[in-house]
């Protein structure tokens, strides 16, 4: 019976590092979403200079 509690509280311990390094992954991608900027919005259209940009 020892065995199955050491096991238990184990697995409890691995569920619950688990859950944090997901939390802390997903903080880290937010930061990251925020911090990176916006692709440019005229790609593929008309410049305010009239010269056409194009990515490739």
């Amino acid at each position: 019976m020892a065995f199955f509690t050491s096991a238990i509280g184990t697995l409890q311990t691995l569920v619950i590092a688990l859950a944090l390094a997901c939390g802390a992954l997903s903080i880290c991608w937010r930061a990251t979403a925020q911090i990176t900027p916006e692709p440019m919005g005229r790609v593929h259209k008309e410049a305010s200079t009239k010269t056409l940009i194009i990515m490739r």
